[in-house]
């Protein structure tokens, strides 16, 4: 997930432990390793004490910023060692935060008394563990970064908490779906603004949401279709309107994101193309765009009364039900990269719908992959795999699943007949022997309706 933790705290105040009891060593960029790995204690004093070249601190923090923006690129939750003493110290994540979209929390630990600090370093001074323990510090060092921590705090931007109730804060934890009256979860739209229109219409969507209905839309609003401007407007509108409408980052939508956020991903040209400029061009901003691609999540989980696990994200995630595990790590679902989130576990062409059958208590909605063509549902005993990519973007189905309460889950399929003739339907129209279609658009739309081409 989207999370930057930041450990803070002096010197020998029990930072590396902390990481390491909670299991989060792999996901960890530690100033003091990659010195180490610099070969910044490489040489001794006349007394035979390992020495720090501070000269090599720059290219020590260069590089650490490298690889958290290596990170940050695909989503990956991040934990950063080291003091982070000062304000300075903790601004210097924000540009990369905000670019990302990166929440970012600060793990103060504990202060011990300044006499037990100086029995730490000492010990830890002389034990001969390895490089990264046994550099030598001095006490002088150890009581700057005692007083410096009091005198300065955490910038607003960052959300603070302890060593003890970090795990409840920083944790991913499924929302109650029992707070809401249903579940409606819209699959791939791709700009098909007339479809999506429709649905909302005579579902009601509309007043679903002024009635405590949980409405989610799982990926790729964008690219493909025909008409984005539209798109765009009305759900920039709905979701400005409605806290309890959700909105997914798909593929597509992260191709958008990387454009107008201008990161190291660098998007495909179909996305400026489709979607891009066609937005700017209706006056919509990059900036607008920006503001509005910031209230997407990566994914969303919910437990129900019998403790099911909702488990939605695009592309379609293998996890497992924490909901009915005792002593489950709180970052487990922080550990889940948000570009898995959005492609799915596998390949795309993997059978995550077969394999997500058969998790007991887990109930999988995703989008984005369909090889097979396969129908909405893969049924299992205690849950069930959701396949909402139903094609809209060829011509196909808007996919739209509706759960209520004490009541058996339902898929619907509303038929796109606006829609982008791409090289798929152009193939199914040769075959079909209907290729005069693409010369008369009006008697097209009219032979779509008759399911000329499937």
């Amino acid at each position: 997930m989207r999370q930057l933790v930041l450990m803070r705290g002096c010197i020998g105040s029990g930072k590396s432990t902390w990481i390491r009891q909670n299991g989060l060593e792999d996901y960890t960029l530690s100033a003091d390793k990659i010195r180490v790995l610099a070969g910044s204690y490489a040489t001794t004093d006349v007394d035979g004490n390992l020495i720090y070249q501070q000269k090599d601190e720059s290219f020590v923090w260069d590089l650490l910023f490298k690889m958290l923006e290596n990170r940050m690129a695909k989503g990956e939750f991040t934990v950063i060692d080291a003091q982070h003493a000062t304000r300075k110290s903790i601004n210097a994540y924000k540009t990369l935060a905000h670019k990302y979209n990166y929440t970012v929390y600060v793990v103060e630990m504990s202060k011990p008394s300044l006499d037990e600090l100086h029995a730490r370093i000492k010990d830890r001074n002389t034990s001969g563990n390895n490089l990264e323990d046994n550099k030598y510090i001095k006490e002088s060092v150890v009581d700057n970064s005692y007083y410096r921590i009091d005198a300065e705090s955490v910038p607003r931007f960052a959300i603070k908490c302890n060593s003890d109730n970090a795990g409840e804060k920083i944790g991913i934890h499924p929302l109650n779906l029992n707070k809401y009256n249903g579940l409606v979860v819209l699959g791939d739209i791709h700009s098909s603004y007339r479809v999506l229109k429709e649905v909302w219409d005579k579902e009601n969507i509309e007043d679903k949401l002024n009635n405590n209905w949980l409405v989610v839309c799982a990926g790729d609003l964008f690219d493909r279709g025909t008409r984005p401007v539209e798109t765009f407007i009305f759900l920039e509108k709905e979701k400005n309107e409605h806290k309890n409408l959700v909105l997914l980052m798909g593929n597509h939508d992260f191709n958008l994101y990387n454009e107008v956020f201008e990161t190291k991903v660098n998007p495909p040209q179909h996305t400026h193309n489709d979607t891009t400029e066609p937005l700017n061009r209706a006056g919509i901003s990059n900036k607008r765009i920006r503001r509005f691609l910031r209230k997407f999540n990566d994914a969303l989980f919910l437990y129900d009364k019998d403790y099911s696990l909702f488990n939605i994200t695009h592309g379609g995630i293998n996890v497992d039900n924490v909901m009915q595990t005792d002593g489950i790590n709180p970052f487990y679902f922080s550990k889940i990269p948000a570009l898995e989130m959005i492609y799915g576990s596998g390949k795309f062409a993997d059978g995550i719908d077969k394999v997500m059958s058969h998790k007991e208590g887990v109930i999988t909605i995703h989008g984005h992959r369909n090889v097979k063509q396969i129908s909405p549902l893969t049924p299992g005993e205690t849950g069930g795999s959701y396949n909402l990519e139903q094609g809209v973007d060829e011509g196909r189905n808007l996919a739209i699943y509706f759960y209520r309460h004490n009541s058996i889950p339902e898929v619907k399929l509303y038929k796109n007949y606006e829609f982008n003739i791409n090289s798929h339907v152009r193939k199914q129209l040769v075959d079909s022997g209907t290729k005069h279609l693409l010369e008369d658009p009006k008697t097209f739309i009219l032979e779509a309706k008759k399911n000329v081409f499937g």
